[in-house]
């Protein structure tokens, strides 16, 4: 996913030169969830997302755009997926063991279109071209996390704690992508992609004295968000008897971004009310490589590998508010403890031939490192993934399902009181370890047809010529 940790922490940060500035816009919220681009389909999904090296089907481009020069015929394509994600966050300190906190857990289940596209391949100068025009829901932006925490002093009263983060969104991709085979080996490729993306963050926090010895305090903050850009991604694709290797390079690429927050508080500061700000947030460069290799007709295995540079996902400064920072943990760039990341899927898929179709049956496993630290600890947060799925497959049709599980065990520093916001340097309230846990299901259906000799003669037309 992910890495869903507190999104409320994202609220108590201190991000740039205004340390004490508690509705300080939030820009590292995607923080709390597996950033890392990956391409689309059920098939991908149960051999742990390995498939740069494969890409032979209506979901390529997201993956290696080369790969659609393997189409032989016109495919329509559509994903549906849905995730079910906790964190559990055990018994916990106060950093300076004055309180004990005890243990909560978030959970969210949902589910959405993830994918749509429709490829139509065709000759160009006597090489197989494919032409294709897709959407992906790049990333979900889903979470909904009421906590209920009792805090407990050794002398004093105690304090029941009820917080809730809604985050609800998405950002998304348009994109146009071709392929074509320059020779029986050497497939090339490139899309052009489009960005938007739209969220919401909703948190809040009441902080109670269990026995009426004082009022409540609370804050409730609120921000929304919007990013436009556009990128592109560039693939190769080398056909062997027994093998393939695929590499693909994603471009780093400038998006704008406009935010609004709005901050509200019965806690004594001066920066309560509404900001809006425009500014660029720079998405890193990712390369991906694959190699697949067939040991038979039956049996494909492909291991991936993808280095993404997280350290130069940046956001261009505001003046006077904050400087140019690393998105991940709010650092200026020769200060920041964001790393960049390798991860690694090993996918295995086995055919099943039938009378009428073929089963496929496939699995993998996977191990996603993130980028970003926890802001207290500075550990490495790595998460780790097993896939399983399978389908039926007939000329015309393609079904595919596939499941994932994954998770990660780390820890971490949570804000859990509003007058956390008043206080410098901001240290966490309680500290202590965090499960994490996703599952993940995948559902496609690609549908395949005998491009009729109209279809034919319009692409001939719309890219050669009469």
């Amino acid at each position: 996913m992910k890495r869903l940790l507190l999104i409320l922490a994202l609220l108590l940060v201190g991000l740039g030169s205004r340390a004490d500035e508690p509705e300080t816009p939030i820009l590292g919220n995607l923080l709390r969830f597996s950033l890392t681009p990956a391409g689309a389909g059920a098939r991908a999904a149960g051999m742990a997302n390995a498939f740069t090296a494969i890409a032979d089907d209506g979901t390529a481009a997201s993956w290696n755009p080369a790969g659609l020069a393997q189409l032989e015929k016109p495919e329509f394509s559509v994903v549906y997926a849905a995730s079910d994600q906790s964190m559990h966050n055990g018994a916990a300190l106060n950093p300076s063991l004055a309180a004990t906190y005890s243990p909560f857990t978030m959970s969210y289940r949902r589910g959405s279109p993830d994918f749509a596209s429709v490829a139509f391949p065709f000759h160009l100068a006597g090489k197989p071209v494919t032409f294709q025009v897709s959407w992906q829901r790049a990333y979900r932006l889903w979470f909904h996390a009421p906590a209920t925490v009792m805090e407990s002093l050794p002398t004093g009263p105690a304090f029941l704690i009820h917080s809730q983060t809604d985050l609800d969104g998405s950002i998304g991709t348009t994109s146009v992508a071709g392929g074509i085979r320059l020779t029986e080996r050497t497939l090339v490729g490139v899309s052009v992609n489009f960005w938007s993306g739209d969220w919401s963050i909703g948190s809040s926090m009441v902080d109670t004295p269990i026995g009426g010895t004082g009022a409540p305090q609370f804050l409730n903050f609120v921000q929304g968000n919007h990013i436009s850009g556009r990128n592109y991604n560039l693939g190769i694709l080398l056909l062997y008897p027994r093998f393939s290797v695929g590499l693909v390079y994603r471009s780093s690429f400038h998006a704008d971004y406009h935010f609004t927050t709005a901050l509200t508080s019965n806690l004594p500061n001066g920066f309560q009310g509404f900001q809006a700000f425009s500014t660029r947030l720079r998405f890193p460069r990712q390369i991906s490589a694959g190699l697949a290799w067939k040991p038979s007709d039956t049996w494909t295995v492909d291991l991936d590998l993808t280095h993404v540079q997280w350290s130069r996902m940046e956001i261009e400064g505001v003046s006077n508010v904050f400087p140019a920072l690393n998105f991940l943990d709010f650092q200026p760039a020769g200060a920041t403890t964001t790393r960049d990341t390798l991860s690694a899927s090993l996918g295995a898929e086995y055919l099943h031939l039938t009378a009428h179709g073929v089963i496929p049956i496939r699995f993998g496993v996977g191990y996603d490192p993130q980028g970003g630290r926890d802001p207290y600890f500075g550990e490495r947060v790595n998460y780790y993934l097993l896939s399983a799925g399978t389908g039926y497959n007939t000329n015309t049709w393609k079904l595919d399902a596939a499941v994932q599980y994954r998770w990660a065990n780390f820890r971490s520093g949570s804000y859990l009181e509003p007058q956390s916001v008043n206080q410098t340097p901001r240290i966490p309230d309680a500290v202590g370890s965090v499960r994490g846990r996703e599952w993940r299901v995948y559902c496609s259906v690609i549908y395949r047809i005998t491009a009729p000799k109209s279809i034919q003669r319009f692409f001939h037309k719309a890219f050669v010529g009469p």
